[in-house]
C-alpha cells in the first residue's frame, strides 16, 4: 500500500502491465483470474476507499449476500465453508454477511501482494493519462506501447504509472451511504433522515422517533423493514413503506428442492427457471408461471397490480412474509421529489402525504439503475486499445464470473485489434440507456438470461475454456457446487436434455418467440467465428504429429553395458528408453 505520510518527491513512477481502477468484486475476480493465467503480468490497483471491497466498504452492517456464498469472490480461495472432499457445497442459507465479504477481499489482496507481482494503493484516485485528465483509448499502432497515467494519492503524491492497458470497472454501484443526504431537497432544519446504515441506532428505544418512513422498494428496502421488526422491534403500523414500482423477488426457499440440493440442482433449475420460462410466450406470462411455482413474488398478490419492475432482488419466504405485514404502503405514485415540514411530495407535486417532523424519521433505501449494472452505452465493448472495460454482465447477476470470463479471454488472445475482436465476440450483456435498463422492467430479466446463455454457448467454441471454466469457483454451474460431474452430465445428456433447452430458449429469443421481443434484443451480434480463433491465439496448439512421423521418431535403445542382466531388469531398461526418447 502506498504511504499516506507527507511526501517530499512530487512525482513517483512505476510501470505494470495492468493499471486496475477500483478493487471491487469486478476488478478483484479479474486480477485474480490473471494472475493464474498469465505467470509473467504485474499489476497495478488503485482505489479511492481505504480497503478492497468496493461498495461492500459502504454497505449496511446487516446485509447479507443475495446468493450463497460458494459462487461469490474469486477462484483462488474460497468465501463458504469447504466440505470432506474439499469443495464448497451450493448452500442457500450459506450467505456471507458484508463484514465477512471485506475481511475475504482484504486476504484476497494479501495474496495479491504475496506473489510479488501486484501493488495496491488505497486512498488513491485515478486520475486519467498523464497530461489529458482523461482515459481516453489509443488506437492499435502498437498495443504493447506503454501509456503513462497519473494516480493522486490522499496526501497529494503523484504517481506516474506506465501500463499497457487500464482495467476499470464501469458499473457505477453505488449505495445510499455513498451518496451525500437525500438525492432530492429536503427541509434540513426540521426532517431527520438517515441512510440504511444508521438504522440500529435510530430506531426502537434508542429514539425518540415514532414512526419511519422507509423509501425505496428493491433489495435494501426490503433488508431495511426486516431488521427494523426483527433487530429493532419496530411494529409494523409505525412503518411507511415508500414503494414507486412494486417489483418481483426471487425467494430462495423455492428455487431449490433443499437447501443443499446437490444433484438435484440441476432438475430444480429446468423446474424453477427452464420450464417456466420457456413454457411461456410473453415474459409476462413467464413470470406468472414461475410465481404458480412460488419462485418468484410480489409483495401483494392480490392488489389486481401486475409489477413490471425487476431488480434481481432474493428473498426468504420469512423475509417476504415480514414485508406483507406492512399495511401503510405509498405505491405507484412516483418517486420522492422533496419533503417540507409539512408534507412528502412526489412526482413533482402530483401527489402528497401528511408530515410530521417531530415523530417521524425518513429511512433513504434508494437506488438507480438496477444499481449500476445496466448502465453502459449503446455498443459499448469490454476489450478496446490499451484499456479494458468492466461491468456488463456476460453472466447472469454475476459480476464475479463476468469479470472472470472477461480475464480468461485476456489471457487466451492476443493484444491486436483482430484479438480484441475475438475477445468481444464471446460476450453477450445488455447495454443502452433503454427504458427497458433504466426503469428495470421485467423483460430485462429474459434479456440477462438470453445474454448468459449466448454467452456460455458461443464460450463452446473454445476448447481451453472448458477446463477453464470447470475449475472456476464462481460460476454458479461448478459441477463441485453440485455433488461432481455426473449430475452435470446426467443434465446434459440425460432426459433434462439441458443444453438442448438453452439453445431452444436461446432461439426463441433471437426469432421473435415472444410476444414483447419480435426481434434479436441483442441485435448486430455474430457471435466468434471459429475460424479466426486460433490465429489469434496466445499459445495456439503445435500441429499433430502423423502416426508415420510418430513411429519413425520412435527407437528402442539396448542399454549399453557389458553386465549380464536378468530377462526383467533388461525389459524394463528397454520400455525406459522408449519413453525417455517419446518424450524428449
Amino acid at each position: 500500500m502506498i504511504d499516506s505520510s507527507p511526501s517530499d518527491d512530487p512525482v513517483a513512477s512505476l510501470t505494470c502491465d495492468y493499471l486496475v481502477v477500483g478493487a471491487g468484486a469486478s476488478c478483484l475476480s479479474f486480477v485474480d483470474t490473471l494472475l493464474a493465467l498469465r505467470k509473467e503480468v504485474t499489476f497495478v490497483i488503485v482505489d479511492r476507499f481505504s480497503a478492497p471491497g468496493g461498495h461492500w466498504t459502504k454497505a449496511y452492517p446487516y446485509v447479507r449476500l443475495h446468493q450463497p456464498s460458494c459462487y461469490y469472490g474469486v477462484n483462488s480461495l474460497p468465501l463458504s465453508y469447504v466440505d470432506k472432499n474439499g469443495n464448497e457445497p451450493w448452500d442457500q442459507n450459506e450467505r456471507a454477511t458484508g463484514k465477512e465479504i471485506c475481511e475475504y477481499y482484504k486476504k484476497v489482496v494479501e495474496n495479491f501482494e504475496a506473489t510479488g507481482r501486484v501493488k495496491t494503493y488505497f486512498e488513491t484516485n485515478y486520475d486519467g493519462e498523464a497530461g489529458t485528465n482523461s482515459d481516453s483509448s489509443k488506437n492499435y499502432d502498437n498495443p504493447m506501447e506503454k501509456v503513462t497515467h497519473k494516480i493522486t494519492a490522499k496526501n497529494g503524491q503523484v504517481i506516474h504509472v506506465e501500463c499497457t492497458k487500464v482495467v476499470k470497472c464501469e458499473s457505477k454501484v453505488e449505495v445510499p451511504s455513498m451518496r451525500n443526504g437525500l438525492p432530492f431537497p429536503v427541509d434540513k432544519s426540521v426532517v431527520k433522515s438517515i441512510c440504511l446504515n444508521d438504522i440500529a441506532s435510530n430506531i426502537g428505544k434508542k429514539s425518540s422517533h415514532k414512526n419511519y418512513i422507509v423509501l425505496g422498494g428493491g433489495k435494501s428496502g426490503a433488508d431495511a423493514i426486516n431488521y427494523m421488526l426483527e433487530d429493532g422491534k419496530v411494529q409494523p403500523d409505525q412503518i411507511t413503506w415508500v414503494v414507486p414500482n412494486p417489483a418481483w423477488y426471487f425467494i430462495r426457499d423455492k428455487m431449490n428442492s433443499s437447501p443443499i440440493p446437490g444433484k438435484k440442482f440441476w432438475k430444480d433449475g429446468i423446474r424453477a427457471l427452464f420450464a417456466p420460462i420457456t413454457k411461456a410466450n410473453s415474459t409476462e406470462e413467464a413470470f406468472l408461471n414461475m410465481e404458480k411455482l412460488d419462485v418468484v413474488q410480489r409483495v401483494h398478490p392480490n392488489d389486481g397490480h401486475f409489477p413490471k419492475i425487476f431488480k434481481g432482488a432474493t428473498l426468504s419466504q420469512f423475509e417476504m412474509d415480514n414485508l406483507r405485514k406492512i399495511k401503510n404502503i405509498i405505491k405507484l405514485k412516483g418517486r420522492v421529489t422533496s419533503i417540507t415540514a409539512e408534507k412528502v411530495i412526489f412526482a413533482d407535486g402530483e401527489f402528497s402525504i401528511p408530515f410530521s417532523p417531530t415523530n417521524t424519521l425518513v429511512i433513504d433505501c434508494t437506488s438507480e439503475n438496477n444499481y449500476g449494472y445496466t448502465n453502459f452505452e449503446e455498443g459499448i465493448q469490454i476489450f478496446n486499445p490499451h484499456r479494458i472495460r468492466l461491468g456488463p454482465l456476460s453472466s447472469f447477476l454475476n459480476p464475479c464470473h463476468s469479470a472472470s470470463q472477461a480475464a480468461f479471454l485476456e489471457a487466451e488472445y492476443i493484444d491486436s485489434q483482430s484479438g480484441d475482436e475475438v475477445k468481444n465476440s464471446f460476450l453477450y450483456f445488455q447495454c443502452g440507456a433503454s427504458e427497458l435498463h433504466k426503469e428495470n422492467l421485467i423483460q430485462w430479466f429474459m434479456v440477462a438470461w438470453y445474454a448468459h446463455m449466448s454467452t456460455d454457448l458461443e464460450f463452446n467454441k473454445c476448447p481451453n475454456y472448458r477446463s477453464f471454466v470447470l475449475k472456476s469457483r464462481i460460476d454458479r454451474q461448478q459441477p463441485a457446487h453440485h455433488g461432481g460431474i455426473l449430475g452435470l452430465l446426467w443434465a446434459i445428456f440425460g432426459p433434462t436434455k439441458l443444453l438442448q433447452k438453452a439453445a431452444a430458449f436461446r432461439e426463441k429469443m433471437k426469432n421473435g418467440g415472444y410476444k414483447d421481443f419480435p426481434t434479436d434484443p441483442l441485435p448486430g451480434r455474430t457471435g466468434a467465428d471459429p475460424s479466426k480463433l486460433e490465429a489469434n491465439m496466445r499459445n495456439p496448439p503445435q500441429p499433430k504429429e502423423s502416426k508415420k512421423s510418430f513411429r519413425k521418431r520412435i527407437r528402442f535403445k539396448k542399454p549399453q553395458s557389458t553386465e549380464p542382466c536378468d530377462p526383467m531388469t533388461q525389459e524394463t531398461a528397454l520400455s525406459t528408453n522408449a519413453v525417455i526418447e517419446v518424450h524428449a
